[in-house]
C-alpha cells in the first residue's frame, strides 16, 4: 500500500473535523504544530492503540472504542502521527477506514509545549530546584572529564575517539558516562573507566566533574543531572552533510506564531554548550551556528576526533567493533580482496527498509564472487532494517551484516568503496581519497517525509548517483574492477569545503581549545 502523507498543514480543508492517531510525543508536538498553523480545523481528539485517558485536554480512545464510537461522517480525516504509522495503516484498512493520511514529521519535541502538569511534572521541577543549588556548591575537579556516548552511552564515535586520547594523559581523571548495565559490565573489561549513571556514586562524580564532553542530542533525556551540573559543556556531534538539524528543522511561519513566552521556552529546551565542535568555516556559519542557536565565537571548526584514525593507528580503536567481520574483512583484504560498505542512514518516521526491495543478492553476490568483492552491510545505530539475509548466510557468502550498534570507523580505513544513501558518514570517508557511491533509492520518498535538506543533494555528494541495482552494479564494476575514477576533484572539492584540517589531530586541538576554556 502506497502512503499517502500530506506534506504541509495548509493542504487540510478549511474546518476540517480530525482525530489524531498517536498520543506520545509525535502526535503531541503535531498536536501543537496544528493548532499553531490551522486554528480553523477541529480537533475532535486522539486514537491509540495501547494509550487510553486524555492528551492534550482532548480524550484519547483506543481504536476499539473509537472504531464502535464514530461513523465515517463523523469526522473527516485521521491525521497519523505515529512512527508505527506502517501498523496504523494497515489497521485501519482492515477496519474499512480509508480517510486517513500521514502527516510529514514535525519536531515531536514541541510536545514539551502541551506537558501535563501532573504530580510527577513538579516533583522533577523541586528535584531539579534542589540538584541546581548542589551543583552551585560542589567542587569541580579541574582535571576531571565525563565523556559521554550516545544511545545509552555506547562507546562509538567522536566520544569514542576523544575518551581514547585523553586516556594517554595520566594527569588526567577520565571517565565514561553509560546508562545501560550492558554496557558498563562489558566496557569495565576494556579497561574503560565506566560510570553507571543508575549508581548513587556517579551522582557526586558528575556534580564535581569540571568538563562533560558529548557527541549527541539525547543526552538530557537520559541523563537528568548532567543538565545541571555546572562543569563546561563541549558538544562534538556527529556528522556533517546536508540535512537540516536543530532550529533549521523548524519552519519561519510556525516561529512567529509563538507568543514571546512560548519562543523563549523553545530556546531553554535547547541546550547551550560552552564549546561546540564543528569541521570546517563552511559548516560553523552555515550549519551549526543557527541550528544550535549559538554565537560564532563559540563555534570553533577544530575537527572531529574519529577522523584521526584514517591519520593514524589509535590505541584502543578497535574496542567495540564487529570483531567477527573486522578479522574477516582485514584477512580478506590482505589476500588481495576488495571491500565495499554500504552504510544507509535512518529514516525519521523508521520506515522499515527491506534490503531485497533495493538488490538481488543473488546478482550482487554472483558478482562478488566472480571478481573477490565482500559487500558489507552496516545500518545505522537506529535502523528499521529487514536484511532478509540471516537466514541464508551460507548461500551469499560475500554479502556481511556488519553489527549496526558497534564502531565501523576501523573498517573503513581499509575500504576501497563506500556506498551510502544520504548518511553524512561519506564526508569523513572523503579523508581516504577513495571512491564514494550514492544510492538514494527512495529520494522522494526521504525528501518528502523523512527530512528537508538544506542543501542541494546533487550539489553535496561527490560521486555517481545509482538510480536502481543495475546501475550500482555498473559503477561498482567501473571503480573496483575496471579501476577508473573520474571524480577525484568532485571529493577533493567537498573535502575542502568540509574540512578545515586534514591532519589526523582534531583530539588535540579540542583539548587545548577545552584547556582555554573559562
Amino acid at each position: 500500500m502506497s502512503i499517502r502523507i500530506i506534506k504541509e498543514v495548509d493542504e487540510l480543508s478549511k474546518g476540517a473535523r480530525v482525530f489524531i492517531y498517536g498520543a506520545g510525543a509525535a502526535g503531541k508536538g503535531f498536536f501543537f504544530y496544528l493548532c499553531k498553523m490551522r486554528p480553523d480545523i477541529k480537533i475532535l481528539g486522539f486514537i491509540d492503540t495501547y494509550k487510553k485517558g486524555k492528551c492534550c485536554g482532548y480524550k484519547v480512545y483506543r481504536f476499539n472504542e473509537f472504531f464502535k464510537a464514530f461513523k465515517k461522517n463523523d469526522y473527516d480525516l485521521i491525521l497519523i502521527a505515529s512512527m508505527f504509522h506502517d501498523e496504523i495503516s494497515e489497521l485501519l484498512m482492515r477496519n474499512g477506514i480509508d480517510n486517513f493520511l500521514l502527516v510529514k514529521w514535525k519536531n515531536p519535541t514541541f510536545n514539551f509545549f502541551v506537558e501535563s502538569k501532573d504530580l510527577c511534572y513538579f516533583l522533577k521541577r523541586i528535584t531539579s530546584f534542589l540538584i541546581k543549588i548542589i551543583a552551585w556548591l560542589f567542587p569541580k575537579n579541574k582535571n576531571k572529564f565525563l565523556i559521554v556516548g550516545e544511545y545509552g552511552g555506547n562507546f562509538v564515535g567522536n566520544s569514542k575517539y576523544f575518551y581514547l586520547y585523553l586516556k594517554r594523559n595520566k594527569n588526567l581523571e577520565v571517565y565514561w558516562l553509560t546508562g545501560k548495565k550492558s554496557y558498563y559490565e562489558r566496557f569495565k573489561k576494556f579497561d574503560i573507566k565506566a560510570l553507571n549513571y543508575k549508581k548513587i556514586k556517579t551522582f557526586f562524580h558528575i556534580l564535581n566533574t569540571k568538563y562533560v564532553v558529548l557527541d549527541n542530542r539525547d543526552w538530557r533525556k537520559s541523563y537528568l543531572i548532567l543538565d545541571h551540573s555546572k562543569a563546561k559543556k563541549i558538544q562534538l556531534w556527529h556528522g556533517v552533510g546536508f540535512k537540516s538539524i536543530g532550529f533549521l528543522l523548524i519552519d519561519k511561519d510556525f516561529l512567529k506564531r509563538l507568543t514571546k513566552e512560548e519562543f523563549q521556552a523553545l530556546k531553554k529546551r535547547n541546550p547551550s554548550y560552552d564549546l561546540l565542535i564543528t569541521t570546517s568555516d563552511f559548516y560553523s556559519e552555515k550549519v551549526f551556528a543557527p541550528a544550535f542557536g549559538m554565537p560564532i565565537e563559540k563555534v570553533k571548526p577544530l575537527g572531529y576526533p574519529r577522523n584521526d584514525i584514517f591519520y593514524r593507528d589509535i590505541p584502543g580503536e578497535e574496542i567495540n567493533t564487529d570483531e567477527k567481520v573486522l578479522k574477516f574483512a582485514k584477512a580478506f583484504k590482505k589476500s588481495g580482496g576488495k571491500i565495499i560498505v554500504f552504510a544507509p542512514t535512518f529514516r525519521d518516521l523508521n520506515i522499515k527498509v527491506d534490503m531485497r526491495s533495493i538488490f538481488n543478492y543473488e546478482k550482487l553476490n554472483s558478482f562478488l564472487l566472480a571478481h573477490n568483492i565482500i559487500f558489507i552491510i552496516k545500518g545505522h545505530p537506529l535502523p528499521y532494517i529487514k536484511y532478509e539475509i540471516e537466514k541464508a548466510v551460507d548461500l551469499y557468502k560475500n554479502i556481511l551484516i556488519y553489527d549496526n550498534s558497534k564502531d565501523v570507523y576501523p573498517l573503513l580505513k581499509i575500504t576501497d568503496l563506500l556506498i551510502t544513501d544520504y548518511s553524512s558518514i561519506y564526508t569523513d570517508f572523503l579523508h581516504t581519497g577513495r571512491p564514494v557511491l550514492f544510492y538514494p533509492f527512495d529520494y522522494e520518498e526521504y525528501t518528502d517525509l523523512h527530512r528537508q535538506l538544506q542543501f542541494d543533494y546533487n550539489e553535496m555528494t561527490p560521486g555517481p548517483k545509482a538510480k536502481n541495482f543495475g546501475e550500482l552494479l555498473n559503477w561498482i564494476n567501473h571503480f573496483l574492477v575496471e579501476g577508473k575514477d573520474g571524480f577525484e576533484s568532485e571529493r577533493e572539492r567537498i573535502l575542502n569545503l568540509a574540512f578545515k584540517y586534514k591532519d589526523g589531530n582534531s583530539s588535540q586541538r579540542i583539548f587545548e581549545e577545552i584547556m582555554e576554556l573559562r
